[in-house]
């Protein structure tokens, strides 16, 4: 897992072309984007825009993927994210190769991220999250996915 701002982007972008073209993409995109899928390369690269209200940690299941990595940007408002090692969590609902994931009981610990706004965060396969949680209450938010193929 990888937290930071975009100023600091470059640190991590010269290990990987398509992390620059990830939060280059992310950085740039309009506020007024609609919803949906972009195809940036196919299945080796695709953005998912989305917006929705945030919920409670009891509403949502940790989650983690097999075949890409997330790059995540909030396009607005705020949100947490708490991420773990998925290892040796118990499986809720076992891997789906349609959708590349798979669904954990929540663990004693984690780690919880602010996301906002000019942040970005990187999850590999191995970190389990769980996205789209209130700060302090709910709230809408825009947030933009990018998806790259491991």
């Amino acid at each position: 897992m990888i937290q930071d701002i975009f100023e600091c982007a470059g640190l991590y972008t010269g290990c990987c072309e398509s992390f620059t073209r990830a939060i280059e993409f992310a950085r740039r995109l309009p506020l007024d984007t609609p919803d949906g899928k972009i195809d940036l390369n196919g299945e080796a690269m695709y953005a998912s825009v989305s917006s929705y209200t945030t919920k409670s940690p009891g509403d949502l299941s940790f989650e983690a993927h097999r075949k890409y990595i997330d790059v995540q940007v909030l396009l607005s408002g705020r949100e947490r994210i708490d991420v773990t090692n998925q290892t040796n969590l118990p499986i809720l609902q076992p891997y789906a190769e349609n959708t590349d994931v798979l669904f954990f009981a929540p663990p004693m610990e984690f780690t919880s991220l602010l996301l906002e706004p000019g942040r970005f965060v990187v999850l590999f396969p191995q970190d389990a999250h769980r996205p789209c949680l209130n700060v302090t209450e709910p709230q809408p938010v825009r947030k933009v996915v990018v998806k790259i193929r491991v």
